[in-house]
């Protein structure tokens, strides 16, 4: 009678992937390799700059190689028994906001004490993991009409000194500074949400890592976004409280 092999799934997303998570994870798998007498393994990472580099061992991984000096782009760990049908462990990491699908921990066996076991301590090794910031996605369209109200409140600041615009009506004002805003404030929160992805590998050198981009990102938007709005309020209560009496 033929056995049952079973295949236990792992997703994962929203979350940071640190080069000692690199490390720990491929640690469990090479142990599952050796407690299964590998017919084979296969530990491969692709970098930012497009090189690719492969190993049959976890020692493409160590500390201070190419994982503490590069930017990771992908990483595939696969481990297989030495018969077909026999265990095996497949591991992608896809950094960015690729298909959701795309990123997960399998592990397939006939022994299922075998792959319980070790689906669950993978379980726990991602549950420690760094959570990624969700609140660019949740809320980009909030994003985009602040800014784009923020970037239409400058062009109209210069449009009231060249014409009559500040006698405009109040709606048709706030239609025409948002038909202005727009596009720049989409382009600026697109860019910004992208800085918050999916996937992020955080491996390489720190100053080429994402996040001192995502403060200079952040303070951009808020500059051209947030502060003439708060200007114009500033301005507003003034005008009314002091110069209306």
């Amino acid at each position: 009678m033929n056995a049952i092999r079973e295949t236990r799934r792992v997703m994962i997303g929203n979350t940071i992937v640190t080069a000692d998570d690199v490390r720990e994870l491929a640690g469990v798998v090479a142990t599952a390799c050796r407690d299964q007498a590998a017919g084979g393994s296969r530990f491969e990472m692709e970098t930012s700059d497009g090189s690719t580099y492969e190993s049959q061992t976890v020692e493409i991984f160590a500390r201070g190689g190419t994982l503490d000096s590069k930017q990771v782009t992908r990483l595939l760990m696969s481990v297989r028994g030495e018969k077909v049908g026999d265990e095996s462990i497949t591991v992608f990491l896809h950094d960015g906001n690729c298909n959701p699908s795309w990123s997960f921990v399998e592990v397939k066996g006939t022994d299922d004490t075998w792959v319980n076991g070790v689906t669950r301590k993978i379980e726990e090794i991602v549950a420690g993991w760094e959570k990624q910031a969700t609140w660019p996605q949740s809320f980009q369209w909030i994003i985009v009409l602040i800014a784009a109200f923020g970037i239409g409140q400058l062009f109209s600041a210069v449009l009231d000194r060249l014409t009559s615009f500040g006698q405009v009506q109040v709606l048709a004002r706030l239609l025409v500074q948002f038909s202005i805003g727009v596009w720049p404030a989409a382009l600026a929160t697109r860019k910004l949400v992208e800085l918050w992805p999916y996937i992020e590998l955080r491996t390489g050198r720190e100053h080429a890592q994402t996040l001192k981009r995502r403060k200079r990102y952040l303070w951009l938007l808020v500059t051209i976004g947030v502060f003439p709005i708060l200007i114009r309020i500033l301005y507003d209560a003034i005008k009314y409280f002091v110069f209306s009496k």
